[in-house]
């Protein structure tokens, strides 16, 4: 076999991030012709690729509860309703009026929900997709987004540090490694449970810091193996022990205290995009004691951490 022609094969069946995460935010409403209808037209007529659109946009608004935005950009916190016909009875537009109440308050006071009847003709939709349009293109102009990046590679290449609040996924270990510390793994290079030390950084803040990268969340403290679970900004971690292999060394590490700091990854569903992968989450230090039923934790100390 020819691995030459393999490694081209392999890279060029590699996703694009921001292509799989338009697609899949422009397709989640295929099942509802005149939302979809309406969002699809509405961003593709805007024709900026530095906006980022967010449909069937989820707000917290207390309680439990939360409220939909049919499509929402939040770089100019502009919302987009498209209205059909019941949306026009007594009862229902009071329902949106207290709705669109609730996400404002939410959203701050520049948030500004425009609505589309899709009830009238076409002559008329056309032009309310078009005022709707210019209204955010005016808003784009005043504001002056920044361009969109959702690549590790070029994300972190001027930034020295990584926060909780930066947008971006890893799809691997040896991903985070080389992308942020420099490292030069291979693509054939599948470790996934990591004690990369970190004081090799050029800043002396490195030392006592480890990169650890979580894929085993769970509530079952019972399986086998590695069971982490959160409490809050706390992480509990266990490790059970295969009946079949007593002499198992991941327990014989587990019962060791770690006086790292840990640079901390874990393995989640990315519902922005759509895919799995790697998001930091902050930084952890084992406390002394340990939980009721046995478990190391780690309290979050930062929330950033600096790599250069």
């Amino acid at each position: 076999m020819n691995k030459t022609k393999d490694n081209e094969k392999s890279k060029s069946a590699v996703k694009d991030l921001k292509l799989e995460y338009i697609i899949r935010q422009l397709s989640r409403t295929n099942r509802k012709d005149y939302e979809n209808y309406v969002i699809n037209t509405v961003y593709d007529r805007v024709g900026n690729f530095n906006l980022i659109p967010s449909t069937q946009h989820y707000v917290r608004i207390g309680n439990g509860r939360g409220r939909m935005i049919d499509l929402y950009f939040p770089q100019i916190n502009i919302g987009i309703e498209c209205l059909e016909s019941y949306h026009h009875n007594t009862i229902q537009i009071e329902r949106d009026s207290q709705r669109e109440k609730e996400i404002a308050e939410v959203k701050n006071d520049d948030y500004k929900a425009i609505a589309i009847s899709v009830s009238k003709s076409f002559a008329e939709v056309q032009n309310q997709i078009e005022e709707c349009v210019q209204q955010i293109k005016d808003k784009i102009e005043k504001q002056k987004i920044s361009p969109w990046n959702l690549y590790f590679e070029t994300y972190f290449k001027d930034k020295q540090k990584i926060c909780i609040t930066d947008d971006i996924i890893f799809p691997s270990y040896k991903s985070i490694c080389n992308s942020l510390f420099k490292k030069e793994y291979e693509d054939n290079y599948t470790r996934t449970r990591c004690t990369l030390k970190l004081g090799f950084l050029p800043s002396e803040k490195g030392k006592g810091y480890v990169l650890w990268c979580i894929r085993n969340i769970s509530e079952n403290n019972n399986a086998i193996g590695w069971n982490n679970r959160f409490e809050g900004d706390k992480l509990l971690e266990r490790y059970n022990d295969d009946p079949k292999k007593p002499n198992s060394k991941a327990k014989e590490y587990f019962k060791n205290d770690s006086n790292s700091k840990l640079v901390t990854f874990k393995y989640d569903y990315c519902e922005k995009i759509r895919m799995w992968g790697y998001k930091f989450i902050g930084v952890y230090e084992q406390a002394k004691e340990r939980s009721a039923t046995g478990e190391k934790i780690y309290n979050k100390i930062k929330d950033s951490f600096k790599f250069e």
